[in-house]
């Protein structure tokens, strides 16, 4: 049966769990050329003009989508599903939530085989999104986009245009907090970083010549109303701070939540009834320690090497208004 290549193209992007790049449909055939695929994707649109579907271009390709129009119709169909996880992707967050703050490769060295960088990124920020709309009773068409690599800013700017038919549109950018890790472990970012002047110098460095100033720019010539904010602060520690605890303890560096903690007064805000300040208690006896000023949390056992490890490190979680002031940002176009 000779099949006409459109509805092979068709058939690709139906079947395909992701969006398809223009190279992705010319390897289904021989000698096709990238304007011919398009003329094909045209085609098929064309076709689609009295139904309820059409072929989008988005950052990282094609895909076929519902309409805008009938959207709303289908919202009760799209109920939110768990995300089915591996063995390994088990193992790596029942570490990380054990044992944190710990590196890649401290979990590889635990599990025996190299982590996919994939599994240790965060996991399911679309799926809470989607859960908080859904809460909210907010039925939006719109879409996510993570930005980790130069060529996917690139990409986005290009296409941002095909998003208009969308209400929001989500990008989130980690190279700050790329950065902000990676001088636990990148001696070059220590360097280039040394202190919060540096840190500040180097991340506007970068933003002057990214995709995200480009996308800034590109969104304000399609009359787009751009609003900008953080998940939390961040702040510079200096200061190590011995804490003993029980083994169920939190890990995290700047606040701790457990029994029995050990610490030194002047360094924390102690919270002893977390249920008065709305926070959760794992036991009847569980209590909250928050560092304050430049402090970080460092255990007895290795003390000597995770305080060194994390001095000069920007955490949060902890008390100072570096990291408990979240800017909110909207930028509408002139």
């Amino acid at each position: 049966m000779a099949l006409e290549e459109k509805y092979v193209i068709e058939a690709a992007l139906l079947s395909s769990d992701e969006p398809l790049k223009v190279q992705d449909l010319m390897s289904l055939f021989e000698g096709i050329s990238s304007a011919q695929v398009k003329i094909l994707i045209e085609q098929l649109n064309a076709e689609y003009r009295n139904r309820c579907i059409e072929i989008v271009e988005v950052s990282s390709g094609y895909r076929i989508s519902t309409k805008k129009e009938v959207n709303e119709i289908l919202i009760p169909l799209w109920e939110l599903k768990p995300q089915k996880l591996s063995r390994a992707m088990y193992e790596t967050i029942a570490l990380i939530a054990y044992r944190q703050p710990i590196t890649r490769g401290e979990i590889e060295e635990i599990r025996g085989v190299s982590v996919s960088a994939n599994i240790i990124k965060n996991l399911f920020e679309k799926e809470f999104f989607s859960a908080c709309l859904e809460r909210n009773h907010k039925n939006l068409s719109w879409s996510y986009q993570k930005i980790t690599q130069l060529q996917a800013g690139k990409n986005l700017v290009k296409n941002l245009a095909n998003h208009q038919n969308e209400q929001l549109t989500i990008v989130v950018y980690n190279f700050v907090d790329m950065i902000s890790h990676a001088k636990t472990e990148m001696e070059i970012i220590k360097e280039l970083a040394a202190d919060d002047k540096a840190y500040r110098s180097l991340t506007r460095s970068w933003f002057r010549n990214s995709p995200l100033s480009d996308l800034l720019q590109k969104a304000r010539q399609l009359g787009s109303q751009v609003i900008i904010t953080t998940d939390h602060g961040t702040l510079n520690v200096a200061k190590p701070s011995e804490v003993i605890s029980q083994k169920e303890a939190s890990l995290n560096l700047r606040y701790k939540t457990g029994r029995s903690l050990t610490f030194k007064p002047n360094d924390v805000v102690q919270i002893a009834t977390p249920q008065k300040f709305g926070l959760p208690a794992d036991h009847l006896n569980s209590e909250f320690i928050f560092a304050k000023d430049t402090v970080y949390f460092v255990y007895k056992n290795q003390y000597n090497h995770y305080a060194k490890l994390f001095k000069n490190t920007f955490q949060h979680g902890g008390i100072s208004m570096e990291e408990m002031i979240v800017p909110f940002v909207v930028l509408r176009p002139r």
